[in-house]
């Protein structure tokens, strides 16, 4: 998943980029901790197949999970993944940069796609995808958040008379 922004700055040449370019990570940062309590848990919920496009999985390893699991939510089946990825979040950071990122920790098989020998899907894939809405609302929580924050600094000088 990922969401571009674009802002652009009008204010004293004196302001260091770098200052810019932390109060954007920030706003970023933030955004990804409110998708990880917000938008994720919509991932395990009936009906997240479809909204995300999942992969469509078999009639039969449908049945057998409602049989043995009594479970018909996607991406779960143990629950481990599920609880892995809602526990934590880690946030990494540039200081030189605009941009942030988030990763999940979960099981092995989270992190297996489809490229690997006898894996049909791409879980970590599934379980980060946004729609056109979502990424729309963290477009516009990133500029509300940045703007408010850029709006708010001022440059501090001392003046010798």
């Amino acid at each position: 998943m990922a969401v571009d922004v674009h802002i652009t700055y009008i204010g004293s040449a004196e302001m260091k980029a770098k200052k810019v370019a932390g109060i954007v990570s920030k706003a970023f940062q933030r955004v990804i901790l409110w998708w990880h309590k917000t938008v994720l848990a919509g991932h395990f919920k009936v009906g997240a197949a479809q909204k995300y496009g999942y992969k469509k999985r078999t009639a039969k390893w449908l049945a057998r999970k409602m049989r043995v699991k009594h479970i018909r939510r996607p991406l779960v089946y143990t629950g481990a993944m599920e609880a892995q990825a809602k526990r934590q979040i880690v946030l990494k950071t540039l200081k030189t940069r605009a941009e942030a990122s988030g990763g999940l920790r979960g099981p092995r098989y989270m992190y297996m796609t489809e490229t690997d020998i006898g894996f049909q899907h791409n879980y970590g894939r599934e379980l980060t995808a946004t729609t056109e809405q979502e990424r729309e609302i963290m477009a516009k929580r990133v500029d509300v958040l940045a703007t408010r924050d850029l709006n708010s600094m001022t440059d501090r000088r001392t003046v010798r008379t």
